[in-house]
């Protein structure tokens, strides 16, 4: 995590990278449902960052604050849900939006020519679009 100063106001980056699916079997392949062993950890790790980024929320309400990395895992993936919400099943209020779920279907991918996304930009509500703020 770092704290940046960014046209006179502080900005949280928290950089990631979350285990990957290795060891893992296909989705589609011929056992189903198929052992996803690292999809605990995954979930482990997005829950640390989720409870992280409300603790800098109760500090600082309003905070801009932007968790990146490589997820390696889907938008919709318990994981995900954990890091927005802090509920594998997405029900609790959200703290980030991954803004990929912001692009048109046709372009929510990050990964193998659009098949998968596993990178992923989230960011607290504070945290405005680029034609807000500019990078001089």
């Amino acid at each position: 995590m770092g704290e940046f100063d960014f046209q006179g106001k502080p900005v949280f980056v928290i950089a990631n990278h979350f285990v990957a699916k290795l060891g893992d079997q296909n989705q589609d392949g011929r056992f189903q449902f198929p052992e996803q062993s690292s999809q605990v950890q995954r979930s482990g790790q997005a829950q640390v960052v989720h409870d992280f980024v409300q603790q800098i929320l109760a500090i600082k309400k309003n905070a801009d604050v932007v968790v990146v990395g490589d997820l390696n895992d889907y938008q919709f993936s318990p994981a995900l849900m954990s890091l927005t919400t802090g509920t594998s099943d997405g029900t609790g209020p959200s703290l980030l939006t991954d803004l990929i779920t912001k692009l048109p279907v046709d372009e929510q991918y990050t990964y193998y020519e659009g098949s998968e996304v596993l990178d992923h930009i989230l960011v607290s509500r504070a945290v405005t679009g680029p034609s807000t703020r500019s990078c001089t």
